[in-house]
Formats: C-alpha cells, sequence, structure tokens
C-alpha cells in the first residue's frame, strides 16, 4: 500500500546467487494493458536480475492489476489499460489543482522505501529504469527522490513543446501524467528534471520512430 488502503501490485525479482547485498532497481512499467507481464518488461527485469541487480517493478495505477474501472461481467475494464484509465483517472484531479503524476509518483518513492528495507538489497546502490510512460515515471520520480543514484528514462525525454505537437498530432488519448499541473506555467521543461539529477549519473534512451519526438 502506498497509502492506507490504495494497493500496489507489484514483482520482486532477485539474482539466484548474491554475494552481499545487490544493488536495487525499481522498473515503473509503460503502457502495456498487462503492466509488468509484458514480454519486453519481463525480458529487461530477468536480465538485471541475472546481472545482479534485485528489480521492484509494478503496475501504474490504471493498468493491469490496478484497473480501477473492472466490469467484472464483460471481464474487462470499461475503457481502455494502455491509456484510457488514465484519461478518466486524471482529468478530473487538474480541477482539484492536482494531477494524476502525484499518486504515481508516489507510488514509486514508497517502492524505493520497500526495496531500501530489503536484506538482499544495498540501500545506498538504488537505481531507476523504465520505458515510455516507465520512463516518464522514472524521470519524475530521479529528478524528486535522491536515494536514486543512477536513473535510465527511456523514451520519454524530449522538449514540451515537441511533445504536445505530437499529442495533437499523432495520438489524441489523453495521458494527464504527462501534463503536470503548471508546469508550463512555472517554464519547467524536460531539460528541468534532468537538471535536478545533476551530478548523479543518467543515460537517456530515445528513439527515432517514437511518440516523444527524438527531435526535442
Amino acid at each position: 500500500e502506498s497509502l492506507p488502503g490504495y494497493h500496489v501490485t507489484a514483482l520482486l525479482y532477485l539474482p539466484k546467487k548474491a554475494d552481499g547485498a545487490v544493488p536495487g532497481v525499481l522498473s515503473p512499467c509503460g503502457h502495456s494493458d498487462v503492466g509488468k507481464a509484458n514480454g519486453t518488461y519481463q525480458t529487461l527485469h530477468i536480465n538485471l536480475a541475472k546481472r545482479g541487480c534485485a528489480v521492484l517493478t509494478y503496475d501504474p495505477v490504471g493498468q493491469a492489476e490496478r484497473s480501477q474501472f473492472w466490469d467484472s461481467d464483460k471481464n474487462k475494464s470499461r475503457f481502455n489499460l494502455v491509456c484510457g484509465e488514465h484519461a478518466v483517472l486524471g482529468n478530473p484531479l487538474y480541477l482539484l489543482g492536482t494531477g494524476l503524476a502525484k499518486y504515481m509518483i508516489w507510488d514509486g518513492m514508497r517502492g524505493i522505501d520497500l526495496l531500501a528495507a530489503l536484506p538482499e538489497v544495498n540501500a545506498k546502490r538504488i537505481g531507476c529504469v523504465g520505458n515510455s510512460g516507465g520512463g516518464t515515471l522514472t524521470a519524475y520520480i530521479a529528478a524528486l527522490d535522491p536515494r536514486v543514484h543512477a536513473a535510465v528514462p527511456s523514451c520519454y525525454i524530449t522538449t514540451l513543446p515537441r511533445r504536445m505537437g505530437n499529442r495533437i498530432d499523432q495520438d489524441p488519448d489523453a495521458d494527464p501524467e504527462q501534463d503536470v499541473f503548471d508546469f508550463v506555467g512555472a517554464g519547467i521543461d524536460h531539460a528541468g528534471l534532468l537538471a535536478l539529477r545533476v551530478p548523479r549519473p543518467t543515460l537517456i534512451g530515445t528513439a527515432v520512430r517514437d511518440f516523444f519526438p527524438v527531435e526535442g
């Protein structure tokens, strides 16, 4: 529970053999209707475990096991579990002067609490890695939580004008956690998130054909 009664479904990957406490990696999942069960994400997490890391990965709210609009009669969500639930959850929060990102970031920080408390994990060696929506959350969490010593936000970092333009042109699904309340008004861009990482090591993963324009 990242908040009382607010459950976060997660998986913990551990190396088969370890000589003492190992580095811990928090890995928020990107946009996938099956969340942490997505084959690509499983490959990443298994490979990290094989390389000696403990990996905690979890479903973002509105995806996979954390559907908030599940129809038990139809055995599916009332909205799609890729971005659809995020829009229904997040858009009303703007009216309260807050946003979905707040809750998603809090999930990640409480996940680091759990990782750091495990006897198998070296709490002084915590990393964070994610792709797409997971890259978004990695950028947020790694900027705001000083315990993240190494970060790899993948397929997220661009510039807000490029991303906002692409949302209108390429992908009309709303994803409110990507539009943090008052970001634009305060003059904050993706580069500002990276600046908060200095001097901690940060690797940016980008793709040529992606929703987040590489031109940014």
